[in-house]
């Protein structure tokens, strides 16, 4: 998480729940719920920071964000309980593309791939990451379990953990 607190009174400024991603001297904040993301260039010291770029596109309510490359992938929320994937310029904080596969969700990485799970009917997919396009290689649908697809998957040892409600299922992907 990142929260900005004012030191003269201690209360919060801002409160992110996404974990930022830093890469070379740069923070990237992120959060859902219509709030713009940021990337901030710290100071050598890292007392300060200045806004290098704000998106407004990248809203990945708490689904999570990869950067692999210098390339974003997360999803939107947008106002929406919908929502879209995204893949944003880690450089520029320009938006490359959007994409509505289902609905929003969560997205991990592992071995250069993107593992994606949709949160309202439990899409799963495998995709290359790709600036120009949601480049899917395969997909399945996860079946038991009840509620919202809100845990995260996990991958651990060549199987993919993905928990629904009370049932946990494994794939092995290796």
């Amino acid at each position: 998480n990142y929260t900005e607190i004012n030191a003269a009174t201690g209360r919060i400024r801002k409160n992110h729940a996404t974990t930022p991603i830093y890469k070379d001297g740069l923070i990237l904040i992120a959060n859902g719920y219509d709030w713009v993301a940021l990337q901030l260039k710290l100071s050598k010291d890292g007392s300060s920071a200045e806004v290098v770029w704000e998106s407004r596109d990248l809203d990945p309510h708490h689904g999570g964000i990869v950067l692999l490359g210098d390339y974003i992938y997360s999803t939107n929320y947008k106002s929406t309980s919908m929502g879209d994937w995204i893949c944003v310029d880690w450089n520029t904080g320009k938006t490359l593309w959007t994409k509505n596969w289902y609905n929003k969700g969560s997205i991990i990485s592992a071995d250069g791939m993107l593992y994606i799970m949709e949160e309202k009917s439990g899409h799963v997919a495998l995709a290359r990451p790709n600036p120009e396009k949601l480049d899917i290689v395969s997909e399945f649908q996860v079946t038991k379990g009840t509620g919202p697809y809100w845990a995260h998957p996990v991958i651990s040892n060549g199987k993919l953990y993905i928990r629904h409600g009370e049932t946990l299922m494994v794939y092995a992907i290796r």
